[in-house]
Order: structure tokens, then C-alpha cells, then sequence
């Protein structure tokens, strides 16, 4: 007999219910030390399996247990009391008995939070990553496309697709706190592992990836993934007095804008389509004879966007370079964007357009009221814009600004995140919904990436929480203070702050907390992404089995513990 009296029962029951209580840690625990590639546990040969991962193992100790607790009430009321910590009741008032009111608990800090969504492990420094993994993840089509790709849809010699897909499959399916992204990260340098203790640029990072994911599915059925979500069109035009002209088309999946000097993101976009003005050599007809010449003559470039994509991401270049001491250096500047962007000034035809009203307002002003003016060529865009100018509705002339003003009062960090009232009047095909911003804290050497998330489930354009994605956490955050967390700028340090809200004493430090990252949404369309995140993509299924089995292995404890609130219940749960 196991158990010979009350005493030796009790102890028994005592020290089996504490360690059943705990199978599911010391197994998590064991299959973290494995994943790490740490050697095994002491007395464990290698390759062995954690503690009572087989259900043969957790159906002998729940067995024990029973057999223990079978003989009095007073250890049946000391096994439920253990079993209750890993087990949480349903409604209020519902019955013990019915069928699902119990579910499996083990701690709050195992499973995800009440957000529904799960975060990812930091192995080291690969914040970078996961703070643009999620980003990703929280563009639905994108997401569905990479969980219903199949085998024969990409050529992924190097694995990261795969990888993705796993990754993307386990934040959906499993209701586990975070993933492990060991997997991927063995593969994420160009089908190498990613050294885990370097940090690394969000922005270098995003090119990476979609440079793995093009090449993976190039010439398959799942060619063009990425193009159809992120994919837009530039034209890059030099133009020449005489009315020379050459344009050539380009493509990109996200848009660099400056930040020093700009600060905002209308005159930083303004800014990417304005002229330069660069010496090329043209080939002149004599008109007389026909021959040909090479002349080098003064020429304007200029890009402009040709066709924009459904997600727009926008890196902002904090990053720089001290040319004193070569040294990098991050900017701080305070730099302000909007909830909604109209895209429309920056667009082909929306500078072609402006550049062919200059040229007549100018040609007036001569008095030639034709617009024809030699040099500039009519409508052509060869460099008539003033140093320094920006699209209509653009923004201000860039000029640096401060967190306060000068009277010391704080400049209010604000976001309007209600639509515009002109909205209907938009075109929408260039209107785009501010929905994710990546987070740098610290400098250009050292420091740390987390994101912010609108999430697309949360409602039409009105509505929409936030979310912080900041590794393994999850959790809401406050709309009203997404502005204060981005713009960066300065911050009086030690002063005091007078009732009019003026700062007296302390000194000003850069906010070394800003936007690194700007992820926009195409308000045109924005309804079909809703209705797609409401239907999810099934998994493959062998994603499926493995998160099944990760589910089986963490309900371990739970079946036993049902078990016995099932005996205690008279067979009624």
C-alpha cells in the first residue's frame, strides 16, 4: 500500500500534488533550455524528453494523486485547492458542473493576455525584428498570404518563408504568452543564422526580408506577394531646356524621407520630390543636316510616385553620420506626422500638374502669356521650381522645431485621429490611416525597438485601439499618448512647471524616445481588410499538429487536475 495512515497520506498527498502542480513549469523550463541549445539536464542523457511530457507520465501521476486522495475529505479539499491555481471558472454563478467551464491557467504570465494577440521572445537584441515581425503580422492580407501558401507556391531553399509561415501560424492558433522565433532566426540571414547579439537597423531588416520573400516565391504561382500589398511605382524624370525629356519607371516597398531639418513628415515627403539639378549630356539633332551631337547641358531630376501602394510603410532616417568625428549619431528632432496623409501632392500627376501652372504663371509674369519660355521647357519640369519648394498642401518650409516654445510652455504633442471633415471630398486612392508606428529608445549605437499598433479589427474609422507590441508583452495603449511617445524633440529635465504651463529651472535633453518606422493604410479598401481579419486563413496543417501538440503538452496538468474534480464532482464535469 502507498498510503499506510493519515499522516504518511497527507505528507505523500502533499509532496505528489506539488509536484503534479508543477510538471507543467519544470517541462517549459526543460524545453526553453533545449531550445536555447543549452546541454541537458543534469542526469538526462541528451535528446531526452522533458519532464512528463507523455501522456503515460501525466496519467500515472494523476492516478497517484486519486489514490492518494481517495481515503478522507480534508485531502480531497487539499488537492482541489491545488488543482484551483491552475484552473480558472467561467461566468460567475455558472454551474462547476457544466461541460468547459474550466480551462487550463498556468499562470498569467504563460498565456496571452486579454489583447488576444501574443508576442515574440527576445533572444538577445532582435528587437529590430520583432518589433517589424508584428507589424507585419497586423496587416491581415499580408498575414493570410503567408499562412495560405502551400509547398509548391515558393521556391524557399533558404527556409525563411517557411519559418514566417510557423511564426505567423503559432500567433494565431496557439493561446501561448509569446513565440519562441529560435527557428527563424536560424535561418533569417539569407538563409544563415542571424547573429542575436548585434543590433540591427528596423529599416535594414524590413529590405532583408522582402528581399528573401520576392526571391522565394519569384516565377510561382505566389509571385507579385508582395507588390500587390506593398509594391509602388516612381518616375524618375530628367528634363533639359529645348524640351528634352527622359523618364524612367522604378519600384519600391517602402519610402525613405529625411527628418533633420524637416520637421514634419508633409515637408519631408515634399522634400523627396523636389528637383535636383545635375549636369547630363544629351544628344542634340542639328536640325540642318541631321547629325547628332553629345551636349552637356544643365538638367533637373526629379521622382515623383506614379502608383501607391494599399500599405504604405515610411522609414524615417534618424540615423546619420557626424562628419567632424564619423561617428553615427541619431536625430532627435522633433518630427510630427499625421493620423490621416492625402498622398495625393507627392504623385506624378499631381507635380506634373503643378509645374505646368508655374510655367504659366511664370511665362505671364514676363509677359509672354504663353508659357513657352526658352530654357525651361513648357510643362516639362526641367528645373523651374524654386530651391526649396514644396508640393501644394505639402507643409511649411522645413525648419527645425523644438518640444517648447520659447516662452518655456511645453509644444502640445497631439495627434487628430478623427477623419477629416473634407473626407468625402477626397479621392480615396491617396487618402492612407495611420495604423503602426516602430519605436526607437536610445542612440545610434544601442538601444531598443517596440511597436505600436492600430488594431483593424477595432471598428470603422472612427474607432480602432491601440496596441504595444514590446517583445513577449502585449497590451493596450493610449491613443492620447502615441504623440508624445513619436514626435521626440526636447524635454526639460528637474524644472518645474507653472500653472500656466510655463518651466522654470532644469535644462532641455533630447527625447531619445521617436517614430522610426510609419505604417499607413489605404483608406480605399479598408473594409475588405476588416471583413479578412474576421475570417482567418486556416494554418497548413502541419503547423496545425504542432500547435495542437503544444496544446496537449500544456494541458497536461489540466487533464489530471479534471480528473479529480471530476471524482470529486460525482463524474458531473
Amino acid at each position: 500500500m502507498l498510503v499506510a495512515g493519515p499522516r504518511r497520506h497527507s505528507s505523500a498527498l502533499g509532496k505528489a500534488a506539488g509536484a503534479a502542480g508543477l510538471l507543467y513549469y519544470q517541462q517549459q523550463q526543460q524545453q526553453a533550455s533545449s531550445t536555447s541549445g543549452s546541454a541537458g539536464s543534469a542526469g538526462s542523457g541528451s535528446g531526452s524528453p522533458p519532464l512528463a511530457k507523455h501522456p503515460s507520465t501525466r496519467d500515472l501521476a494523476c492516478s497517484l494523486l486519486l489514490a492518494l486522495a481517495r481515503s478522507s475529505a480534508m485531502t480531497w479539499a487539499t488537492l482541489l485547492q491545488l488543482c484551483g491555481t491552475l484552473h480558472q471558472v467561467g461566468e460567475m454563478g455558472a454551474d462547476v458542473g457544466a461541460p468547459g467551464q474550466f480551462h487550463l491557467k498556468p499562470g498569467d504570465e504563460e498565456v496571452k493576455s486579454a489583447t488576444g494577440y501574443g508576442g515574440i521572445k527576445n533572444l538577445g537584441c532582435i528587437c529590430y525584428m520583432n518589433s517589424t515581425l508584428q507589424q507585419l503580422y497586423n496587416i491581415v492580407p499580408f498575414r493570410n498570404a503567408v499562412l495560405a501558401l502551400r509547398a509548391d507556391d515558393v521556391s524557399d531553399s533558404q527556409g525563411i518563408v517557411q519559418q514566417l509561415q510557423r511564426m505567423y501560424g503559432f500567433l494565431q492558433e496557439s493561446d501561448a504568452r509569446y513565440y519562441d522565433p529560435t527557428p527563424f532566426c536560424n535561418v533569417a540571414e539569407n538563409g544563415r543564422p542571424v547573429d542575436v547579439r548585434q543590433q540591427r537597423d528596423a529599416s535594414e531588416f524590413l529590405t532583408m526580408l522582402f528581399t528573401n520573400i520576392e526571391r522565394a516565391t519569384e516565377g510561382t504561382k505566389s509571385g507579385g506577394l508582395l507588390a500587390k500589398l506593398f509594391g509602388g511605382r516612381t518616375l524618375q524624370s530628367l528634363t533639359a531646356p529645348g524640351g528634352h525629356r527622359r523618364d524612367s519607371p522604378g519600384t519600391f516597398f517602402n519610402i525613405l524621407v529625411p527628418v533633420k531639418g524637416m520637421g514634419d513628415l508633409a515637408t519631408a515627403l515634399g522634400a523627396t520630390v523636389e528637383a535636383e539639378q545635375v549636369d547630363f549630356s544629351w544628344d542634340i539633332t542639328n536640325a540642318a543636316d541631321g547629325s547628332t551631337v553629345r551636349k552637356q547641358l544643365p538638367t533637373a531630376k526629379r521622382m515623383t510616385y506614379s502608383h501607391l501602394p494599399q500599405h504604405l510603410v515610411i522609414g524615417l532616417k534618424r540615423f546619420d553620420i557626424d562628419m567632424q568625428t564619423f561617428q553615427p549619431i541619431k536625430v532627435n528632432e522633433r518630427f510630427t506626422f499625421p493620423a490621416w496623409l492625402d498622398m495625393y501632392p507627392y504623385t506624378t500627376e499631381a507635380v506634373n500638374a503643378r509645374l505646368e501652372r508655374e510655367a504659366v504663371e511664370e511665362g505671364e509674369a514676363a509677359g509672354s502669356g504663353s508659357g513657352s519660355g526658352s530654357g525651361s521647357g513648357s510643362g516639362s519640369g526641367s528645373g523651374s521650381e524654386p530651391a526649396g519648394s514644396t508640393p501644394s498642401g505639402a507643409g511649411a518650409a522645413a525648419t527645425p522645431q523644438s518640444t517648447h516654445s520659447q516662452s518655456g510652455a511645453p509644444v502640445e504633442d497631439t495627434i487628430d485621429f478623427k477623419p477629416p471633415g473634407d473626407m468625402k471630398n477626397k479621392d480615396l486612392r491617396f487618402m492612407y490611416r495611420l495604423s503602426g508606428v516602430v519605436i526607437h529608445v536610445g542612440t545610434a549605437k544601442s538601444g531598443h525597438y517596440y511597436s505600436l499598433i492600430r488594431d483593424r479589427q477595432g471598428g470603422g474609422h472612427g474607432g480602432g485601439r491601440w496596441l504595444e507590441f514590446n517583445d513577449k508583452n502585449v497590451q493596450p495603449f493610449p491613443m492620447s499618448d502615441i504623440a508624445s511617445t513619436s514626435f521626440g524633440g526636447t524635454e526639460v529635465i528637474g524644472g518645474t512647471q507653472q500653472a500656466s504651463g510655463k518651466v522654470v529651472g532644469g535644462h532641455k535633453v533630447p527625447k531619445e524616445r521617436n517614430a522610426f518606422l510609419l505604417l499607413y493604410d489605404r483608406v480605399e479598401g479598408e473594409d475588405l481588410t476588416m471583413a479578412l481579419g474576421r475570417r482567418p486563413v486556416k494554418v497548413p496543417q502541419r503547423i496545425e499538429a504542432e500547435v495542437n501538440e503544444q496544446v496537449r503538452a500544456a494541458c497536461g496538468v489540466q487533464r489530471a487536475a479534471c480528473s479529480v474534480q471530476r471524482a470529486a464532482c460525482g463524474g458531473r464535469v
